[in-house]
């Protein structure tokens, strides 16, 4: 199972040179692995284009983030490990996580993109959910 990494952390956190040889360290090491498949920091928001499509089907395109929020999506990892489990187990020996206020999303990546792309689980949860209300 793939999932993906997904780094936040407030804009403007400076990553020291310490902390880029440690993320480069932990890189290989889950490679050598074999869990570790790509990943990299994103440029700053205001390096963004963001498209939708508007209501009456015609496209917009910005040259700015989706929204200013004080958090940004910083980088992203893909690994490759046998269940959730697993990928949070490596996702916690992350470095980023030293960074005061650095939060570190974990999500599976669907391998197909299928007519039933959510799977049974998905609908599975959604009506435990729905039954919660």
């Amino acid at each position: 199972m793939r999932f993906m990494f997904v780094l936040n952390m407030p804009e403007g956190t400076w990553i020291s040179k310490e902390i880029v040889t440690r993320i480069v360290e932990w890189k290989r090491r889950m490679a050598a692995e074999g869990v570790h498949l790509t990943g990299n920091p994103l440029k700053p928001p205001g390096m963004t284009t963001t498209i939708y499509r508007r209501t009456d089907g015609s496209f917009c395109i910005s040259e700015a983030p989706l929204e200013d929020a004080t958090r940004i999506f910083y980088a992203f990892e893909i690994i490759d490990c046998a269940n959730m489990d697993e990928a949070v187990r490596i996702a916690r020996g992350h470095p980023a996580l030293e960074f005061d206020h650095c939060f570190l999303e974990v999500r599976e990546i669907w391998d197909s993109m299928g007519e039933d792309v959510m799977g049974e689980e998905y609908y599975l949860k959604a009506e435990e959910e729905k039954l919660d209300c």
